[in-house]
């Protein structure tokens, strides 16, 4: 039904770049594929990346902060590998204030 008016409005949507995601309070039920007109069918997905935001099926709208904090780790690691690169020694102090 979607599929035919976006034809009418001469736009296509592209399925091998296409998924379905369900939210909702039957989110782990198993759902039949469904058809493009030209034949091909949608998968069906558990977690989608869009505009860099990883959003993953569950009960309510839900955003995955998994990835972002692998990547939060890998860049401080990488900046504070650069940063100490020419230390000879690094020392770290833990001083206890006692006023």
């Amino acid at each position: 039904m979607c599929e035919r008016e976006l034809d009418a409005l001469d736009l296509t949507i592209n399925v091998k770049k296409s998924c379905c995601l369900r939210i909702g309070a039957r989110n782990n039920i198993i759902c039949q594929p469904l058809h493009s007109l030209s034949g091909t069918s949608l998968q069906w997905v558990t977690d989608i990346k869009y505009l860099g935001i990883h959003i993953v099926n569950s009960k309510s709208n839900a955003v995955s902060n998994d990835v972002l904090r692998v990547h939060f780790f890998i860049w401080a690691q990488y900046i504070f590998s650069n940063v100490f690169l020419n230390v000879n020694d690094v020392v770290l102090c833990s001083c206890k204030s006692n006023t």
